[in-house]
């Protein structure tokens, strides 16, 4: 609890005004980027054949080269923050895991594995700012692995209540070092996972990599209360922000093996800062659901903008505490989570336009490096196009996974 009051302190005393980003955009301006955006789809698309198999000469170097270029001219990242998220250990870790992910389970998705790749740079940008060498470790593969199959198992509506309370106790006498039966094939892969986690980090030196796991278990199932409607708003902040902070405390716990306070307490006010923006940018499909969160359950117009408001100016308190762990390269990992906060945030708008007033939405779009209109016509045709993007990220790791064929996850 201590964490979460800190939290919430740091929320409660954040500036409600509204959000000034780093760069606005002229009408001229969006339009080159949406022109930029379209090019960039369109040679992705025209790149793969009706079978969508990458060309030969279209290789890895080229593909990465074309999406620097996009992110550059057409969302202005700049050097230093391209240095970061396209850095060849961010790359390397992404198309490691996907040839991983399918030697671990070919009957998982491409959305799944997407889905744990997400957590993946998560986690790689943690390496990064801990001053750890950013690669993928079998904990880290199996920890990013793990959620898409419990997660789907907690999300499945055929599934009832007490099926799913069974299974999370399960999971728990697991994660405590029990062995108990499997009840499935999920439960089976999810008990494996476990096992290459207890492979890297032993138990009895390493309890806090267990702590960690058990706490972020109970978070996640806490967080099935947020379908019942019978929460105060604390409640709901408090369920909510708890299962994000649990989450990327575990990651660090899972990098190094154990931290300190300060470190901890950061990954914590991190991760919970991570699910607002998530919850912000589903605030209209959770509402949909039935899904409580603070920003779903308060569709008021005004509080809404003063929501969003809030969430945005708690990024600077957030980047403020990466300086508490004195990596050579905070300022770097700071640039690029106040360009990432800012796109969340103009993304959330357009997501969610109903839940603002129409003078919000268009003082907000001055800020958008597209046009919002352009946004809503594209979106209908944007899944295609992320489908294809990541199957040349998946190409691209079936060509490494054929140069070395050995599996990445051995450990010493």
């Amino acid at each position: 609890m201590e964490h979460y009051r800190h939290f919430r302190e740091l929320w409660d005393t954040c500036k409600t005004d509204f959000p000034v980003l780093d760069k606005n955009y002229s009408h001229r301006e969006k339009r080159e980027r949406e022109q930029c955006l379209d090019e960039f789809f369109r040679e992705l698309k025209e790149g793969m054949s009706q079978g969508e198999r990458i060309p030969a000469e279209i290789d890895t170097v080229y593909f990465f080269r074309k999406m620097e270029e996009f992110f550059r001219k057409g969302l202005d990242y700049n050097d230093e923050q391209l240095r970061v998220i396209l850095s060849p250990g961010m790359i390397d870790a992404t198309l490691d895991f996907v040839s991983e992910a399918k030697r671990f389970d070919s009957l998982m998705s491409a959305e799944s594995i997407f889905q744990a790749c997400r957590n993946i740079w998560i986690m790689n940008g943690i390496q990064y700012v801990l001053g750890v060498p950013v690669s993928l470790s079998p904990s880290i593969f199996a920890y990013s692995m793990l959620y898409p199959y419990s997660d789907n198992l907690l999300d499945d509506p055929d599934i009832t209540t007490q099926k799913k309370l069974e299974f999370s106790s399960r999971f728990e006498q697991r994660l405590k070092g029990n062995i108990v039966p499997a009840m499935n094939r999920s439960e089976e892969k999810i008990h494996e996972l476990v096992c290459m986690i207890e492979d890297e980090w032993d138990r009895q030196t390493y309890p806090g990599v267990y702590k960690s796991l058990l706490d972020i278990h109970k978070a996640q199932t806490d967080s099935m209360s947020l379908l019942s409607g019978n929460l105060t708003d604390e409640d709901i902040f408090r369920i909510c922000v708890g299962k994000g902070g649990a989450s990327v405390v575990a990651d660090g716990y899972l990098i190094v093996g154990d931290l300190t306070g300060r470190q901890e307490q950061f990954l914590y006010d991190y991760g919970a800062y991570l699910q607002l923006l998530d919850d912000l940018q589903d605030a209209s499909e959770d509402l949909a659901a039935g899904l409580m969160t603070c920003f779903s359950s308060s569709v008021n117009k005004k509080r809404s903008g003063e929501l969003l408001s809030r969430t945005f100016h708690l990024g600077f308190s957030i980047m403020a505490e990466v300086d508490w762990l004195n990596t050579c390269d905070s300022a770097a990992f700071k640039s690029v989570m106040k360009k990432s906060i800012d796109l969340f945030i103009i993304e959330a708008v357009i997501t969610n336009r109903s839940f603002f007033n129409r003078w919000f939405v268009h003082k907000m779009e001055i800020f958008s490096p597209f046009r919002y209109s352009f946004i809503r016509k594209r979106s209908a045709n944007l899944s295609p196009y992320q489908k294809i993007l990541f199957r040349n990220i998946e190409e691209f790791a079936f060509k490494r996974e054929k140069r070395e064929p050995a599996s990445l996850l051995v450990t010493a």
